[in-house]
Protein backbone atom coordinates (compact mmCIF):
# COMPACT_ATOMS: atom_id res chain seq x y z
CA UNK A 1 0.00 0.00 0.00
CA UNK A 2 1.45 3.28 -1.03
CA UNK A 3 2.30 5.78 1.54
CA UNK A 4 -0.53 7.91 0.44
CA UNK A 5 -3.15 5.38 0.59
CA UNK A 6 -1.91 5.08 4.35
CA UNK A 7 -2.21 8.56 5.43
CA UNK A 8 -5.77 8.63 4.02
CA UNK A 9 -7.34 5.65 5.58
CA UNK A 10 -5.60 6.91 8.92
CA UNK A 11 -7.10 9.95 8.41
CA UNK A 12 -10.50 8.31 7.59
CA UNK A 13 -10.01 6.19 10.98
CA UNK A 14 -9.34 8.88 13.07
CA UNK A 15 -12.47 10.70 11.53
CA UNK A 16 -14.86 8.37 11.24
CA UNK A 17 -14.66 6.24 14.05
CA UNK A 18 -16.15 8.63 16.27
CA UNK A 19 -18.89 9.29 13.94
CA UNK A 20 -19.70 5.39 13.10
CA UNK A 21 -19.68 5.28 17.00
CA UNK A 22 -22.06 7.98 17.37
CA UNK A 23 -24.55 6.86 15.35
CA UNK A 24 -24.00 3.16 16.42
CA UNK A 25 -25.43 4.94 20.01
CA UNK A 26 -28.44 6.71 17.90
CA UNK A 27 -29.15 4.05 16.03
CA UNK A 28 -28.84 1.44 18.73
CA UNK A 29 -31.11 3.51 20.79
CA UNK A 30 -33.35 3.38 17.89
CA UNK A 31 -33.37 -0.58 17.86
CA UNK A 32 -33.53 -0.33 21.60
CA UNK A 33 -36.84 1.86 21.78
CA UNK A 34 -38.06 -0.64 18.64
CA UNK A 35 -37.36 -3.84 20.82
CA UNK A 36 -39.05 -2.44 23.99
CA UNK A 37 -42.06 -0.85 22.46
CA UNK A 38 -42.43 -4.13 20.84
CA UNK A 39 -42.84 -6.08 23.77
CA UNK A 40 -46.29 -4.11 23.78
CA UNK A 41 -47.55 -5.81 20.91
CA UNK A 42 -48.18 -5.10 16.98
CA UNK A 43 -50.27 -1.99 17.77
CA UNK A 44 -47.86 -0.19 20.04
CA UNK A 45 -44.82 -0.76 17.57
CA UNK A 46 -46.85 0.38 14.68
CA UNK A 47 -47.91 3.94 16.86
CA UNK A 48 -44.40 4.62 17.47
CA UNK A 49 -43.07 4.06 14.11
CA UNK A 50 -45.74 6.24 12.54
CA UNK A 51 -44.87 8.93 15.06
CA UNK A 52 -41.34 8.76 14.63
CA UNK A 53 -41.73 9.47 10.56
CA UNK A 54 -42.45 13.27 11.52
CA UNK A 55 -39.44 13.25 13.69
CA UNK A 56 -37.51 11.72 10.58
CA UNK A 57 -38.82 14.54 8.21
CA UNK A 58 -37.60 17.20 10.75
CA UNK A 59 -33.67 14.96 11.72
CA UNK A 60 -33.05 15.08 7.58
CA UNK A 61 -34.16 18.71 7.43
CA UNK A 62 -31.64 19.50 10.19
CA UNK A 63 -29.16 17.35 8.03
CA UNK A 64 -29.97 19.33 5.18
CA UNK A 65 -29.18 22.79 6.64
CA UNK A 66 -26.25 21.49 8.26
CA UNK A 67 -24.84 19.84 5.35
CA UNK A 68 -24.82 23.05 3.44
CA UNK A 69 -23.22 24.23 7.21
CA UNK A 70 -20.36 21.23 6.91
CA UNK A 71 -19.58 22.29 2.54
CA UNK A 72 -18.55 25.84 4.17
CA UNK A 73 -17.25 24.72 7.60
CA UNK A 74 -14.83 22.21 5.73
CA UNK A 75 -13.59 24.16 3.47
CA UNK A 76 -13.31 27.23 5.62
CA UNK A 77 -11.13 25.04 8.02
CA UNK A 78 -8.98 24.10 5.51
CA UNK A 79 -8.21 27.78 5.16
CA UNK A 80 -7.71 28.11 8.73
CA UNK A 81 -10.94 30.63 8.72
CA UNK A 82 -12.43 30.54 12.30
CA UNK A 83 -14.43 33.88 11.74
CA UNK A 84 -16.14 32.63 9.18
CA UNK A 85 -17.31 29.10 10.58
CA UNK A 86 -18.60 30.65 13.75
CA UNK A 87 -20.81 32.49 11.13
CA UNK A 88 -21.89 29.29 9.73
CA UNK A 89 -22.49 27.65 12.81
CA UNK A 90 -24.19 30.65 13.88
CA UNK A 91 -26.71 30.53 10.93
CA UNK A 92 -26.85 26.62 11.13
CA UNK A 93 -28.02 27.21 14.52
CA UNK A 94 -30.78 29.54 13.99
CA UNK A 95 -32.29 27.98 11.00
CA UNK A 96 -32.16 24.22 12.57
CA UNK A 97 -34.11 25.47 15.77
CA UNK A 98 -36.19 27.48 13.64
CA UNK A 99 -37.16 24.51 11.56
CA UNK A 100 -37.75 22.60 14.99
CA UNK A 101 -40.19 24.71 16.32
CA UNK A 102 -42.26 24.52 13.72
CA UNK A 103 -42.37 20.46 13.77
CA UNK A 104 -42.99 20.55 17.35
CA UNK A 105 -46.45 23.07 16.77
CA UNK A 106 -47.58 20.88 13.83
CA UNK A 107 -46.96 17.25 16.24
CA UNK A 108 -48.70 19.08 18.66
CA UNK A 109 -51.85 20.57 17.12
CA UNK A 110 -51.80 17.83 14.56
CA UNK A 111 -51.06 14.62 16.41
CA UNK A 112 -54.03 12.41 15.91
CA UNK A 113 -54.20 13.46 11.71
CA UNK A 114 -50.34 12.48 11.51
CA UNK A 115 -50.84 9.06 12.83
CA UNK A 116 -53.71 8.63 10.57
CA UNK A 117 -51.93 9.43 7.70
CA UNK A 118 -50.55 5.75 7.87
CA UNK A 119 -53.04 3.66 10.31
CA UNK A 120 -56.63 3.83 10.78
CA UNK A 121 -56.76 1.91 13.85
CA UNK A 122 -58.30 4.25 16.63
CA UNK A 123 -56.15 2.24 19.03
CA UNK A 124 -52.56 2.59 16.95
CA UNK A 125 -54.00 6.51 16.61
CA UNK A 126 -54.28 7.12 20.06
CA UNK A 127 -51.19 5.63 20.94
CA UNK A 128 -49.34 7.36 18.51
CA UNK A 129 -50.69 11.10 18.79
CA UNK A 130 -49.77 10.70 22.69
CA UNK A 131 -46.37 9.77 22.06
CA UNK A 132 -46.08 12.58 20.12
CA UNK A 133 -47.29 14.78 21.88
CA UNK A 134 -44.77 14.18 24.66
CA UNK A 135 -41.38 13.85 22.45
CA UNK A 136 -42.40 16.65 20.83
CA UNK A 137 -40.66 18.77 23.47
CA UNK A 138 -36.91 17.27 22.69
CA UNK A 139 -37.21 18.29 18.83
CA UNK A 140 -35.06 22.16 19.77
CA UNK A 141 -32.73 20.22 22.05
CA UNK A 142 -32.13 17.61 18.96
CA UNK A 143 -32.19 20.03 16.60
CA UNK A 144 -29.56 22.40 18.49
CA UNK A 145 -27.22 19.22 19.45
CA UNK A 146 -27.06 18.33 15.78
CA UNK A 147 -26.03 21.64 14.40
CA UNK A 148 -22.73 21.33 16.98
CA UNK A 149 -22.03 18.07 16.24
CA UNK A 150 -22.06 18.39 12.31
CA UNK A 151 -20.31 21.21 12.32
CA UNK A 152 -17.08 19.45 14.73
CA UNK A 153 -17.11 17.13 12.04
CA UNK A 154 -16.16 19.27 9.38
CA UNK A 155 -13.17 19.95 11.66
CA UNK A 156 -12.27 17.08 12.43
CA UNK A 157 -13.14 16.86 15.90
CA UNK A 158 -16.19 14.13 16.56
CA UNK A 159 -14.83 12.81 20.26
CA UNK A 160 -17.28 15.08 21.98
CA UNK A 161 -20.38 14.38 19.80
CA UNK A 162 -19.81 10.52 20.44
CA UNK A 163 -19.57 10.85 24.20
CA UNK A 164 -22.74 12.92 24.63
CA UNK A 165 -24.53 9.55 22.20
CA UNK A 166 -22.98 7.45 24.79
CA UNK A 167 -24.32 9.14 27.51
CA UNK A 168 -27.16 9.98 25.97
CA UNK A 169 -27.70 6.02 24.84
CA UNK A 170 -27.66 5.07 27.90
CA UNK A 171 -29.66 6.70 30.00
CA UNK A 172 -32.06 6.51 27.25
CA UNK A 173 -31.87 2.91 27.62
CA UNK A 174 -32.32 3.07 31.12
CA UNK A 175 -34.97 4.90 31.55
CA UNK A 176 -37.00 3.10 28.83
CA UNK A 177 -36.77 0.08 31.26
CA UNK A 178 -38.10 2.06 33.82
CA UNK A 179 -41.01 3.88 32.67
CA UNK A 180 -42.19 1.33 29.76
CA UNK A 181 -42.08 -1.07 31.91
CA UNK A 182 -42.95 0.04 35.61
CA UNK A 183 -39.53 -0.40 37.48
CA UNK A 184 -38.31 0.90 40.88
CA UNK A 185 -41.57 2.22 42.32
CA UNK A 186 -42.53 4.11 38.86
CA UNK A 187 -45.48 3.13 37.23
CA UNK A 188 -45.63 1.41 33.85
CA UNK A 189 -46.01 4.07 31.53
CA UNK A 190 -46.18 2.02 28.05
CA UNK A 191 -45.63 4.29 24.84
CA UNK A 192 -45.53 7.21 26.82
CA UNK A 193 -42.42 6.18 29.13
CA UNK A 194 -40.79 5.65 26.06
CA UNK A 195 -41.60 9.11 25.02
CA UNK A 196 -40.45 10.52 28.36
CA UNK A 197 -37.46 8.53 28.52
CA UNK A 198 -36.66 10.16 25.03
CA UNK A 199 -36.98 13.61 25.94
CA UNK A 200 -35.20 13.70 28.79
CA UNK A 201 -32.21 11.64 27.02
CA UNK A 202 -32.53 14.60 24.56
CA UNK A 203 -32.39 17.40 26.80
CA UNK A 204 -29.26 16.21 28.63
CA UNK A 205 -27.58 15.48 25.44
CA UNK A 206 -28.23 19.23 24.89
CA UNK A 207 -27.18 20.25 28.28
CA UNK A 208 -23.75 18.24 28.03
CA UNK A 209 -22.92 19.61 24.80
CA UNK A 210 -23.21 23.46 24.92
CA UNK A 211 -21.68 23.19 28.50
CA UNK A 212 -18.47 21.54 26.81
CA UNK A 213 -17.90 24.00 23.76
CA UNK A 214 -18.17 26.92 25.98
CA UNK A 215 -16.54 25.84 28.90
CA UNK A 216 -13.42 24.00 27.26
CA UNK A 217 -13.46 26.92 24.60
CA UNK A 218 -14.25 24.91 21.07
CA UNK A 219 -13.48 27.03 18.48
CA UNK A 220 -17.25 27.23 17.85
CA UNK A 221 -17.88 28.49 20.88
CA UNK A 222 -18.44 32.28 19.73
CA UNK A 223 -20.69 35.02 21.31
CA UNK A 224 -23.75 35.86 20.26
CA UNK A 225 -22.63 38.75 18.17
CA UNK A 226 -19.69 36.72 16.41
CA UNK A 227 -22.56 33.93 15.41
CA UNK A 228 -24.81 36.35 14.24
CA UNK A 229 -22.21 38.48 12.29
CA UNK A 230 -23.31 37.90 8.77
CA UNK A 231 -24.84 40.00 6.83
CA UNK A 232 -27.60 39.30 3.78
CA UNK A 233 -25.17 38.79 0.80
CA UNK A 234 -23.52 36.28 3.31
CA UNK A 235 -26.43 35.01 3.75
CA UNK A 236 -27.29 34.85 0.66
CA UNK A 237 -24.26 32.93 -0.29
CA UNK A 238 -24.81 30.45 2.26
CA UNK A 239 -28.29 29.57 1.05
CA UNK A 240 -27.37 29.34 -2.30
CA UNK A 241 -25.27 26.38 -1.29
CA UNK A 242 -27.25 25.24 0.92
CA UNK A 243 -30.56 24.97 -0.40
CA UNK A 244 -30.44 22.29 -2.98
CA UNK A 245 -29.18 20.11 0.26
CA UNK A 246 -31.68 21.46 2.31
CA UNK A 247 -35.08 20.54 -0.39
CA UNK A 248 -32.60 17.30 -1.41
CA UNK A 249 -32.96 16.66 2.31
CA UNK A 250 -36.79 17.66 2.79
CA UNK A 251 -37.75 16.12 -0.76
CA UNK A 252 -35.67 12.63 0.46
CA UNK A 253 -37.33 12.65 3.56
CA UNK A 254 -41.09 13.05 2.33
CA UNK A 255 -40.00 10.08 0.20
CA UNK A 256 -38.69 8.22 2.83
CA UNK A 257 -42.24 8.98 4.58
CA UNK A 258 -44.29 8.61 1.50
CA UNK A 259 -42.58 4.53 1.25
CA UNK A 260 -43.53 4.13 4.90
CA UNK A 261 -46.95 5.27 3.65
CA UNK A 262 -47.11 2.23 0.77
CA UNK A 263 -46.21 -0.12 3.14
CA UNK A 264 -48.37 0.77 5.33
CA UNK A 265 -51.03 0.66 2.86
CA UNK A 266 -49.68 -3.59 2.39
CA UNK A 267 -50.64 -4.31 5.82
CA UNK A 268 -50.21 -3.51 9.88
CA UNK A 269 -48.08 -6.14 9.82
CA UNK A 270 -45.80 -5.15 6.91
CA UNK A 271 -45.98 -1.94 8.48
CA UNK A 272 -44.16 -3.09 11.52
CA UNK A 273 -41.68 -5.21 9.40
CA UNK A 274 -40.72 -2.63 8.16
CA UNK A 275 -40.13 -0.54 11.14
CA UNK A 276 -37.99 -3.18 12.81
CA UNK A 277 -35.63 -3.76 9.14
CA UNK A 278 -35.39 0.06 9.44
CA UNK A 279 -33.96 -0.65 13.13
CA UNK A 280 -31.73 -2.98 11.64
CA UNK A 281 -30.64 -0.84 8.42
CA UNK A 282 -29.54 1.84 10.44
CA UNK A 283 -27.09 0.14 12.77
CA UNK A 284 -25.89 -2.25 9.81
CA UNK A 285 -25.07 1.78 8.23
CA UNK A 286 -23.21 3.36 11.12
CA UNK A 287 -19.99 2.76 9.84
CA UNK A 288 -20.67 4.35 6.33
CA UNK A 289 -22.60 7.13 8.01
CA UNK A 290 -18.95 7.95 9.93
CA UNK A 291 -17.00 7.43 6.62
CA UNK A 292 -19.31 9.54 4.17
CA UNK A 293 -18.96 12.39 6.89
CA UNK A 294 -15.23 11.66 7.55
CA UNK A 295 -15.02 11.64 3.34
CA UNK A 296 -16.90 14.99 3.59
CA UNK A 297 -14.11 16.30 5.61
CA UNK A 298 -11.37 15.47 3.99
CA UNK A 299 -12.30 16.23 0.58
CA UNK A 300 -13.75 19.40 1.78
CA UNK A 301 -10.15 20.26 3.75
CA UNK A 302 -8.19 18.99 0.70
CA UNK A 303 -10.06 20.88 -2.24
CA UNK A 304 -9.98 24.21 0.16
CA UNK A 305 -6.48 23.82 0.32
CA UNK A 306 -5.91 24.03 -3.04
CA UNK A 307 -5.34 20.02 -3.89
CA UNK A 308 -8.17 19.86 -6.67
CA UNK A 309 -6.24 16.45 -8.06
CA UNK A 310 -5.62 15.19 -5.13
CA UNK A 311 -8.99 15.25 -4.05
CA UNK A 312 -10.33 13.30 -7.13
CA UNK A 313 -7.53 10.54 -5.94
CA UNK A 314 -8.47 10.75 -2.26
CA UNK A 315 -12.12 10.25 -3.66
CA UNK A 316 -11.39 7.40 -5.73
CA UNK A 317 -9.41 5.60 -3.14
CA UNK A 318 -12.69 6.25 -0.60
CA UNK A 319 -15.24 4.98 -3.29
CA UNK A 320 -13.07 1.55 -3.12
CA UNK A 321 -13.08 0.83 0.39
CA UNK A 322 -16.59 1.44 0.86
CA UNK A 323 -17.56 -1.02 -1.59
CA UNK A 324 -14.57 -3.74 0.38
CA UNK A 325 -16.61 -2.85 3.37
CA UNK A 326 -20.44 -3.31 1.88
CA UNK A 327 -20.12 -6.28 0.74
CA UNK A 328 -18.43 -7.41 4.19
CA UNK A 329 -21.00 -5.34 6.27
CA UNK A 330 -23.71 -7.64 3.73
CA UNK A 331 -22.57 -10.79 4.64
CA UNK A 332 -22.35 -9.91 8.15
CA UNK A 333 -26.31 -9.09 8.13
CA UNK A 334 -27.49 -11.65 5.73
CA UNK A 335 -26.25 -14.31 8.16
CA UNK A 336 -27.09 -12.72 11.37
CA UNK A 337 -30.34 -11.37 10.78
CA UNK A 338 -32.40 -14.62 12.19
CA UNK A 339 -30.44 -14.42 15.38
CA UNK A 340 -31.19 -10.43 15.84
CA UNK A 341 -35.03 -10.90 15.09
CA UNK A 342 -35.31 -14.02 17.54
CA UNK A 343 -35.27 -11.40 20.50
CA UNK A 344 -38.45 -9.67 19.07
CA UNK A 345 -41.56 -10.30 20.44
CA UNK A 346 -44.24 -9.66 16.86
CA UNK A 347 -46.19 -12.64 15.30
CA UNK A 348 -44.14 -14.71 13.42
CA UNK A 349 -45.56 -12.77 9.84
CA UNK A 350 -43.55 -9.77 11.20
CA UNK A 351 -40.73 -11.97 12.27
CA UNK A 352 -40.79 -13.62 8.52
CA UNK A 353 -41.29 -11.00 6.30
CA UNK A 354 -38.43 -8.61 8.39
CA UNK A 355 -36.07 -11.31 8.00
CA UNK A 356 -36.65 -11.02 4.14
CA UNK A 357 -37.11 -7.47 4.06
CA UNK A 358 -33.18 -7.89 5.92
CA UNK A 359 -31.99 -9.80 3.17
CA UNK A 360 -33.09 -7.87 0.26
CA UNK A 361 -31.01 -4.43 2.17
CA UNK A 362 -27.86 -7.16 2.28
CA UNK A 363 -28.33 -7.44 -1.59
CA UNK A 364 -28.32 -4.01 -2.41
CA UNK A 365 -25.61 -2.44 0.13
CA UNK A 366 -22.35 -2.11 -1.78
CA UNK A 367 -24.31 -0.29 -4.65
CA UNK A 368 -26.35 1.83 -1.70
CA UNK A 369 -22.56 2.43 0.20
CA UNK A 370 -21.25 3.98 -3.22
CA UNK A 371 -24.12 6.24 -3.49
CA UNK A 372 -23.94 7.34 -0.16
CA UNK A 373 -20.60 7.89 -0.47
CA UNK A 374 -20.68 9.88 -3.73
CA UNK A 375 -23.69 12.06 -2.90
CA UNK A 376 -22.95 12.85 0.76
CA UNK A 377 -19.77 12.67 0.87
CA UNK A 378 -17.87 13.96 -2.36
CA UNK A 379 -20.38 15.64 -4.55
CA UNK A 380 -21.49 18.10 -1.52
CA UNK A 381 -17.83 18.30 0.07
CA UNK A 382 -17.16 19.69 -3.53
CA UNK A 383 -20.36 22.29 -3.60
CA UNK A 384 -21.86 20.05 -6.71
CA UNK A 385 -25.16 20.23 -4.34
CA UNK A 386 -27.68 20.49 -6.94
CA UNK A 387 -26.46 17.78 -8.81
CA UNK A 388 -26.87 15.86 -6.00
CA UNK A 389 -29.79 17.06 -5.22
CA UNK A 390 -30.89 15.51 -8.57
CA UNK A 391 -29.39 12.20 -8.11
CA UNK A 392 -31.65 11.62 -4.82
CA UNK A 393 -34.41 13.37 -5.86
CA UNK A 394 -35.08 12.02 -9.31
CA UNK A 395 -34.07 8.25 -8.21
CA UNK A 396 -37.30 8.77 -5.36
CA UNK A 397 -39.77 10.26 -6.78
CA UNK A 398 -39.63 9.46 -10.34
CA UNK A 399 -38.63 5.50 -9.88
CA UNK A 400 -38.98 4.48 -6.40
CA UNK A 401 -42.26 5.55 -5.36
CA UNK A 402 -44.47 5.23 -8.92
CA UNK A 403 -43.51 1.67 -8.57
CA UNK A 404 -44.38 1.37 -5.14
CA UNK A 405 -47.84 3.23 -5.54
CA UNK A 406 -48.40 0.99 -8.39
CA UNK A 407 -47.76 -2.08 -6.76
CA UNK A 408 -49.97 -1.43 -3.74
CA UNK A 409 -52.84 -0.05 -5.48
CA UNK A 410 -53.13 -2.47 -8.85
CA UNK A 411 -50.74 -5.84 -7.62
CA UNK A 412 -51.05 -8.21 -5.15
CA UNK A 413 -46.90 -8.45 -4.63
CA UNK A 414 -45.85 -9.24 -1.04
CA UNK A 415 -44.10 -6.38 1.01
CA UNK A 416 -40.54 -7.97 0.11
CA UNK A 417 -41.33 -7.68 -3.87
CA UNK A 418 -42.01 -4.73 -3.72
CA UNK A 419 -38.98 -3.47 -1.36
CA UNK A 420 -37.00 -4.97 -4.12
CA UNK A 421 -38.92 -2.89 -6.62
CA UNK A 422 -38.80 0.38 -4.73
CA UNK A 423 -34.71 0.16 -4.15
CA UNK A 424 -34.22 -0.21 -8.22
CA UNK A 425 -33.26 3.69 -7.73
CA UNK A 426 -30.36 2.83 -6.22
CA UNK A 427 -29.27 1.26 -9.65
CA UNK A 428 -30.56 4.64 -11.33
CA UNK A 429 -28.36 6.71 -8.82
CA UNK A 430 -25.11 4.90 -8.94
CA UNK A 431 -24.92 4.88 -12.90
CA UNK A 432 -25.30 8.68 -13.16
CA UNK A 433 -23.64 8.89 -9.92
CA UNK A 434 -20.44 7.25 -12.05
CA UNK A 435 -20.68 9.30 -14.60
CA UNK A 436 -20.56 12.71 -13.04
CA UNK A 437 -18.11 11.75 -10.56
CA UNK A 438 -15.43 10.77 -13.48
CA UNK A 439 -16.26 14.13 -15.03
CA UNK A 440 -14.97 15.91 -12.14
CA UNK A 441 -17.31 18.87 -12.59
CA UNK A 442 -18.56 18.37 -8.48
CA UNK A 443 -14.93 19.88 -7.89
CA UNK A 444 -15.86 23.37 -6.73
CA UNK A 445 -13.67 25.60 -4.36
CA UNK A 446 -16.16 27.73 -2.50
Amino acid sequence: MKSRERELYKKILIIAMPIAMQNFMQSALNMLDIFMVGKLGDDAIAAVGSANQLFFLMVLLMFGINSGANVFTAQYWGKGDIISIKKVFGIALILSTAGSLIFAMISFFMAEEIIAIFRKESSVIKLGAEYLRIVLISYIFTAASFSVAVILRSMGKNSMPMVTSIISFFLNGILNYILIFGKFGFPAMGVKGAAVATTIARVVEFIITFGVIYLWKYEIAGKLRELINFNFSYLKEFIKVSLPVIINEVMWAGGMVAYFYIYSKISKSAAAAVTIEGSIERMALVIFIGTASATGAIIGNTIGSGEKERAYEYSKQIIKLGIILAVTVGIIVFFSSSYILSFYNVSDKVKKDALYLTWAFAMYLPVKIFNLHNVIGILRSGGDTKYAMFLDITGMWLISIPLGLFCVFFTELSVVIIFLIMNSEEIFKFIMGVIRFKSKKWINEL
